[in-house]
């Protein structure tokens, strides 16, 4: 049902692999994010857009009840217009667009980014030596590579 959601990026596309990811933050997830930018930019203008229509509706709903406590005969002549258009965008715009939000993130991010940084985690950890994992704690590499991508996609 929203597999076209999901499929609007590809968590296993080719990349540029480096020996070792990143150990600073802001480059750790500027590489691991790049195919994101585009989803995440639609991502910050619908949540900019619905911010804003959701002040636009406290504003309305202000504007009506100074307009009924002043002159409560006019409001069939003055507000109608006004009216209509409040309910048009409660009714059909701002679900329309919540639920273009919640698509986006929760099937296209949420899903993908932990997909991606587990799948790239993974192709990092086949390329160690055995020598690597002999110094090392049972565990201690596969719950990395099972908390990280959860973690990024929370940080998202």
């Amino acid at each position: 049902m929203f597999r076209y959601f999901e499929n609007l990026i590809d968590p296993y596309c080719d990349y540029a692999q480096a020996d070792t990811p990143s150990t600073k933050l802001w480059p750790f997830f500027r590489d691991y994010c790049r195919p994101f930018y585009g989803v995440l930019v639609l991502i910050l203008v619908i949540k900019i857009s619905i911010a804003g229509m959701e002040v636009g509706i406290i504003h309305s709903v202000g504007w009506f009840v100074d307009v009924i406590q002043t002159t409560p005969k006019i409001i069939v002549d003055y507000a109608v217009s006004e009216l209509i258009f409040l309910a048009f965008y409660c009714l059909l715009v701002h679900p329309v667009l919540f639920g273009c939000d919640v698509l986006f993130f929760n099937q296209t991010l949420g899903v993908n980014v932990a997909t991606l940084v587990r799948w790239r985690a993974h192709r990092q950890v086949i390329q160690q030596p055995v020598g690597h994992f002999e110094n090392d704690f049972a565990g201690r590499i596969a719950n990395r590579m099972m908390q990280t991508p959860t973690s990024v996609s929370t940080v998202i």
